[in-house]
């Protein structure tokens, strides 16, 4: 029996294209969700993604993709996600759905680790009717062998470290057509860095994937730099290597982040590729919508947790110390008391007084200094320092760096959006104010940071709740 379709005869010889050709995406630095369920409710997030490979050719692949995700429960620790995608390339059409399940376990205030599964089915079909004999009278084969609809699976991890590193583990398709392990791994590792006083975010991202099918295998690395303005406008930059299919690729990328809705686009020039050279590219176009889910108030969530007290306590060290110096001196002085014999015994006296007196005073001076008022205030979803209170902090920074006084740093955040992004969000506005002050010469480890979330509210404004303050 002959075809005129040549992929039509590859998928009758091999076990199904499903396994050898595994979906890949070019905006994934918006929605790592896409790759990784352990991302699952991270950021509150729909969206849809449609890409299409070698704009131009007939039956090329076609890829469209929705998803949802959002955190849960009141910690929202747990997220819950839906994910939907169709893959057409010629005759075959694929459609899965899963249904996804993340936990974040926060190891300690900088270290989290994420787990996350998806679990649903896999329909695997081919259009009979999109296939024509080789020659007239003969009769297109039956292949209804070929169509299944079989379980899906995926599962992943993510490790976080203080909201800069992140390095995951996946397996995004986890069951071949055969009801055998997917022999499908793919990792991603990023770190971001930020500039111009915390405006430009710079995140270089590695992915690799490792396909191992049943007669070849499948190998991606991709170079990806992102960059960030404002939390608003961002652009990336990539390049792709196959090294089993001996092709390469280059692909660029950006759009628009706004409060509740984003817009990106992805363009894709291939190597080494006979269709990349006679098509129009590849694209990929990207909307997501940002929004609350399950969102709770809870008035009892404002009392400081444990941890929050034990900082309370341990923030006061300057002040224990001035005390060791005061004992230890008084101590001194009891014991000269008991020798005065001589005059230079009693001159030792008065200038150990004078030293306690000069003590008691530096210790006022930084118990008033310690309690700076100032009161750092962002923009919304914004954890950047507006120009405004860099002459504050310069101002704060000059006296703890004289009086080498140890304060509290404490960031919060408003009442508009979930408890967990809000929860991120305290944390980076205390981490940025924080470096800032490091960077202006205070010890870091004088600097201690407490993020509050949404759970302490300081006026009658959302504006007044994006902020960060000091305590002693």
């Amino acid at each position: 029996m002959k075809y005129t379709s040549i992929l039509l005869l590859l998928l009758l010889i091999k076990t199904g294209s499903a396994q050898q050709y595994p979906s890949v995406y070019n905006i994934y630095t918006q929605t790592r969700f896409l790759y990784n369920p352990a991302h699952t409710g991270e950021i509150g997030q729909a969206f849809f993604d449609v890409k299409e490979n070698y704009l131009g050719i007939k039956g090329a692949q076609e890829m469209f993709t929705f998803g949802v995700h959002s955190a849960v429960g009141a910690a929202k620790k747990s997220g819950l996600g839906l994910f939907l995608q169709y893959d057409k390339r010629n005759v075959e059409a694929r459609t899965a759905v899963n249904a996804n399940y993340s936990y974040a376990a926060k190891l300690n205030d900088a270290n989290t680790l994420s787990f996350g599964a998806g679990l649903g089915v896999m329909d695997h079909r081919y259009d009979q009717g999109k296939m024509i004999a080789a020659e007239p009278g003969e009769i297109v084969g039956d292949i209804n062998n070929y169509e299944l609809t079989r379980l899906s699976a995926r599962f992943g991890i993510n490790y976080n470290w203080n909201q800069k590193l992140n390095v995951g583990f996946a397996l995004p398709e986890m069951i071949t057509d055969n009801n055998s392990f997917n022999k499908h791994f793919l990792g991603m590792a990023s770190y971001k860095l930020y500039a111009l006083q915390e405006k430009l975010e710079i995140e270089p991202v590695v992915l690799y994937r490792h396909h191992i099918y049943n007669d070849g295998q499948y190998n991606q690395l991709d170079l990806n730099l992102y960059t960030c303005w404002d939390q608003t406008f961002w652009l990336q930059g990539a390049y792709r290597i196959n090294p089993s299919l001996l092709t390469s690729a280059f692909y660029v990328g950006g759009g628009v982040n706004l409060a509740n809705i984003g817009l990106g686009y992805a363009y894709e020039l291939g190597m080494g590729n006979d269709l990349a050279t006679i098509s129009n590219g590849t694209h990929e176009v990207q909307l997501v919508i940002f929004f609350d889910k399950d969102r709770k108030k809870n008035n009892n969530e404002a009392l400081l947790n444990n941890n929050q007290l034990e900082m309370m306590v341990d923030s006061v060290p300057q002040e224990v110390d001035y005390q060791e110096k005061l004992d230890s001196l008084n101590k001194e002085l009891e014991n000269l008391k008991n020798a005065m014999q001589m005059k230079e015994v009693g001159e030792m006296f008065d200038r150990l007084l004078e030293r306690i007196k000069e003590l008691d005073a530096a210790k006022e001076e930084a118990i008033i200094k310690t309690n700076p008022d100032v009161v750092v205030f962002f923009d919304i979803n914004k954890y950047n320092i507006r120009p405004e209170y860099i002459a504050q902090l310069d101002a704060l920074a000059d006296e703890l760096k004289t009086t080498n006084a140890v304060i509290q740093v404490h960031g919060y955040a408003d009442e508009s959006g979930a408890e967990q992004p809000n929860q991120v969000l305290s944390e980076k506005r205390a981490e940025a104010v924080k470096d800032y002050l490091v960077r202006k010469g205070v010890k870091a480890g004088n600097l201690i940071t407490s993020a509050h979330g949404e759970t302490t509210n300081f006026g009658q404004s959302l504006d007044s709740n994006r902020r960060v303050e000091f305590k002693r």
